[in-house]
């Protein structure tokens, strides 16, 4: 397939998880496993500083989980998108100094970028595939940031809705070991099946 075929295919796959997403309308049961499911995960069992996305309306939720680890004096760091290509993790200043930012993301004010190690990283996403396989939002502003920091344990957040059998995918896009749902921990399989 063609680069520009590449990626109208996955622009149109985008769009068509996006409206998934949009119309799943979790119960509160559902939120709860999904908490669950994130605070048992081994890597965050082990880690004490976590990197974290901060959710919009429609995501997998992150506020919570972000609470709930400063609450057991763990370290959270949030990203912070600089530029076109641009993003590193910075220190979680507490939900009163954030404001929106770029894409309508809550984001702290300038702060200096975290250089100290990371434990465990939470990805947004899109959509996912069994082998591991992350759609973003387009911007490859994680796939940068994980083949970066290729030692930190990563795992994607999402809803059992936004998985898929397959993906288009390119060399660059990095694959997660594993997925929290509600539905529970989804480990990567061999991704050599995948398409």
């Amino acid at each position: 397939m063609s680069e520009p075929a590449h990626g109208a295919c996955k622009m149109r796959l985008r769009q068509t998880l996006l409206t998934r997403r949009r119309a799943f309308a979790p119960t509160a049961d559902m939120l709860d496993a999904l908490l669950c499911a994130l605070m048992t995960h081994p890597s965050v069992v082990h880690a004490r500083t976590l990197f974290v996305y901060i959710s919009r309306v429609d995501e997998a939720p992150t506020h919570t989980f972000i609470d709930a680890l400063v609450d057991a004096h763990r370290q959270v760091l949030v990203p912070v998108i600089e530029g076109a290509r641009g993003m590193h993790a910075v220190a979680f200043p507490g939900w009163a100094a954030l404001r929106p930012g770029v894409l309508g993301i809550l984001t702290p004010p300038v702060a200096e970028p975290w250089h100290d190690p990371i434990d465990c990283v939470v990805v947004p996403l899109v959509g996912f595939t069994s082998t591991g396989l992350r759609l973003g939002y387009g911007g490859g502003y994680y796939d940068r940031w994980l083949a970066r920091h290729a030692d930190v344990p990563a795992l994607g957040l999402a809803f059992a809705c936004q998985r898929v059998d397959t993906l288009p995918h390119s060399p660059h896009d990095v694959p997660l070991p594993s997925i929290v749902t509600e539905e529970g921990i989804v480990w990567a399989r061999d991704a050599a099946s995948d398409c």
